[in-house]
């Protein structure tokens, strides 16, 4: 799905480009997969723009595409983070980017029309009776709802108390919790503790996997002390 139809937004070049994953990525999807369809909690440590929210946003689409009947919820901390008409870079403008790629023939066949099937943080496939839902992570999060899956994206930036209030209540709406945030509050955090419990499937997406970014990389761990790691650049150069 992701190396064939999936397309991601780029804005350094304003350009939409295929969604071809990177090594470390391809795990990552197997493993939140894998949870989904077992009903494990998956743990995203992530740094910046390595794509942890895309993945998880367009996974969620393909299986809505994919399955009947599967409902999935998307929070963050604000609204305006989970879905903001215009604004490129919400949970839901990831969603909306595979619906807008998707080839004619599979848009057709699922029954999906924009006006229709996409409200304010709500995505419904007719085909399928299959739907995204979208939520703020506040004390309220989800409550009533029952879902397939569900991303809490951001959570180590959620007020403690909050995060609190929302790990106690969650798992009465899935037996999936994704969770996902570049930094925790702290190690006695709801993110942190969620990532050390033994039923949680780890994910690392850290920007030292990435091709793009880990040219020339080496460590220093100790002052003075430097190791090379890719030897190979630093030959060339």
């Amino acid at each position: 799905f992701f190396n064939t139809v999936a397309f991601t937004y780029n804005p350094w070049t304003r350009l939409n480009h295929p969604f071809i994953l990177r090594p470390a990525q391809i795990p990552a999807v197997e493993v939140l997969d894998w949870c989904i369809e077992n009903g494990y909690d998956a743990g995203i440590n992530k740094s910046r723009e390595e794509g942890a929210s895309e993945i998880s946003c367009k996974l969620f689409a393909a299986k809505i595409l994919l399955y009947e009947y599967v409902n999935f919820i998307v929070g963050s901390r604000k609204k305006e983070l989970v879905d903001n008409r215009g604004d490129y870079y919400t949970l839901f403008a990831k969603v909306d980017n595979v619906f807008n790629c998707l080839p004619s023939w599979w848009l057709e066949l699922s029954g999906y029309n924009s006006k229709v099937n996409r409200k304010d943080m709500l995505l419904t496939i007719p085909l399928n009776s299959s739907s995204i839902v979208g939520e703020t992570t506040n004390e309220s999060f989800s409550a009533g709802s029952r879902a397939t899956a569900l991303l809490l994206d951001e959570f180590g930036r959620v007020d403690a108390a909050t995060a609190t209030a929302i790990e106690g209540s969650v798992h009465d709406v899935s037996n999936c919790i994704i969770y996902s945030s570049t930094h925790w509050l702290g190690s006695g955090h709801c993110f942190n503790q969620a990532l050390g419990k033994k039923t949680t499937k780890v994910v690392e997406l850290i920007w030292y996997e990435n091709p793009t970014k880990n040219k020339g990389l080496y460590t220093s761990p100790e002052p003075g002390n430097i190791t090379l790691i890719d030897v190979e650049w630093w030959r060339q150069n």
